[in-house]
């Protein structure tokens, strides 16, 4: 809660607090600055020597800035590491890093579809020593196809959503890796023929 003189302001958004400035200009008129961390629906309590002003609190909904002028930018945030690609499971690790500095204010989302509803379990949490980024573990439970979407400010990343199979066996994927080459292969001579 930003207090000012008997004037007090506190603004919440969907997943925590805004920064709130209060100013006084002149006799009995104060300038406020939201400065808020997300876009979405944000609620403004506004107390005035400790009782709540008529109306509030006040439903505030905050936009996204246009990407031109700082905003959300979904194409500047990375996603790196073993749990993007395919493995074995049992010895595959399924953890990966979200970057976001530089991508503007913004709501992080990761989203995994697995073969079966709770066949996966995934945590995330943000890293203190790096600036902006997210540490993320995935740990299926069993083999199959997995869809991981990661969106900033409701847009997919580059590369987003990614599809990560997970193996029986180190032979299953070595299989599953020699018939892509082989399509691969085909389709390039199929391109070069043409």
């Amino acid at each position: 809660m930003t207090t000012y003189s008997l004037l007090q302001a506190r603004c919440l958004g969907p997943n925590g607090k805004a920064d709130v400035q209060l100013t006084e200009k002149e006799d009995g008129v104060y300038l406020m600055k939201i400065r808020a961390k997300e876009a979405g629906k944000h609620e403004l309590d506004i107390k005035y020597n400790g009782e709540k002003i008529t109306g509030s609190p006040f439903a505030v909904d905050i936009a996204p800035v246009p990407t031109s002028s700082g905003g959300p930018d979904a194409k500047k945030v990375t996603a790196f590491g073993p749990g993007l690609k395919h493995g074995v499971l049992g010895s595959w690790r399924g953890n990966f890093l979200v970057h976001t500095a530089g991508a503007g204010p913004g709501k992080l989302q990761i989203k995994v579809d697995g073969p079966k509803p709770g066949s996966f379990k995934l945590e995330s949490r943000p890293l203190p020593e790096k600036d902006r980024a997210v540490a993320v573990n995935f740990t299926p439970k069993m083999v199959g196809k997995y869809v991981i979407a990661i969106k900033w400010s409701e847009e997919n990343i580059n590369e987003s959503p990614f599809e990560v199979i997970v193996f029986g066996s180190s032979d299953e994927a070595k299989s599953y890796e020699k018939s892509r080459q082989r399509r691969r292969s085909t389709r390039s001579s199929f391109d070069k023929s043409r």
